[in-house]
């Protein structure tokens, strides 16, 4: 009756969904959006999103479904509100949700507190050994008689094994072993990683070694180079003596074209934490980015790279240019 006397029938009421998770990773938050009119999918409904107490922004659209992935990172680690905004013809319908992001690596089970309390960064006290230098460059004509540099050292058969980059033509990788820390002695007139050790891009040159121990394996993270490219790779050993590339190519290698990484990526200090591994490595451009891994073979690099950028100022003493990181964790503190 309503139908025949000119009066259309009143529009079914939009209702909007969103699918979270429980917690989520900085760097890869997004919620599922699912919206029906009635029974029918809201197909082609525009979708918009905000923040906490920022503006409602575009955000695409429904498929056919009435589905869609709506994302939000990066996103600071914390208590946040998200919401979404559904517009389907003349109907409007927002939905919010409560969710709590980590820092990143949560998404690989790193575990960091989801806020910084207010308390000062330590500073370091350096009281240099009076028995410097506890490693020498070897004598003429050796292959580190040139320059050693980049230690980088772990306990190993009840001592401690040092890995280090050395140059007589090209920088090469040696390895040096004490019981005390003090009194070093070379494992071999040779080095231990020749160039080409990770296959045909490190051909010309390896350098600045990252050691582990992990389950009671050798690990070792270093650079090589070819043509001024540099990558990172990682091999293993279980003497400290024979290495052995993970594969013939590198587990990090540089970014694309525009990346604040392209070009050369170098330099790298790993640690593990939860079970996972975290890097810090420098760029051509001669600041530091940060990546993790649930193998210590497959990267994944941080959303907001890069973390540290030196003071650009040429009459500082940075000049511009920061590389070659070495990072612990101790009490929660990098």
């Amino acid at each position: 009756g309503l139908a025949l006397a000119g009066c259309p029938p009143e529009d079914p009421a939009l209702d909007v969904v969103l699918d979270t998770a429980d917690a989520y990773d900085e760097c890869n938050i997004c919620v599922q959006v699912t919206a029906m009119s009635g029974e029918t999918p809201a197909a082609g409904a525009g979708l918009r999103r905000a923040v906490d107490d920022s503006v409602l922004e575009p955000a695409g659209e429904l498929d056919a479904n009435g589905e869609a992935e709506v994302c939000f990172n990066p996103m600071k680690p914390g208590e946040h509100q998200v919401t979404v905004g559904v517009t389907s013809e003349t109907r409007n319908k927002i939905a919010t949700a409560d969710i709590t992001v980590h820092p990143f690596g949560y998404d690989i089970g790193i575990l960091k507190p989801t806020s910084e309390e207010d308390m000062a960064n330590p500073t370091p006290v350096v009281v240099p050994d009076e028995d410097n230098p506890v490693l020498e460059v070897a004598e003429e004509g050796s292959w580190d008689a040139d320059t050693i540099m980049l230690p980088s050292v772990a306990p190993f058969d009840g001592g401690y094994l040092m890995l280090y980059g050395g140059r007589g033509e090209e920088y090469e990788v040696g390895a040096a072993t004490s019981a005390d820390g003090i009194l070093w002695t070379r494992v071999s007139d040779d080095p231990v990683m020749a160039a080409g050790v990770g296959g045909d891009w490190s051909a010309e040159a390896v350098n600045a070694p990252s050691l582990l121990t992990v389950d009671g394996e050798l690990w070792a993270w270093f650079h090589g180079s070819v043509d001024e490219h540099i990558a990172i790779g990682l091999a293993y050993s279980d003497d400290g003596i024979t290495w052995e590339a993970s594969s013939d190519q590198p587990v990090l290698a540089p970014g694309g074209d525009g990346d604040w990484d392209a070009g050369s990526v170098g330099h790298p200090s790993v640690l593990q934490r939860d079970g996972a591994f975290e890097m810090w490595y420098a760029s051509a451009t001669h600041q530091i980015g940060h990546a993790v891994s649930a193998d210590g073979v497959n990267w994944q690099r941080y959303c907001l790279n890069p973390v540290f950028v030196p003071l650009l100022q040429l009459d500082t003493w940075e000049s511009g240019a920061a590389k070659s990181p070495e990072v612990i964790l101790l009490d929660d503190i990098y």
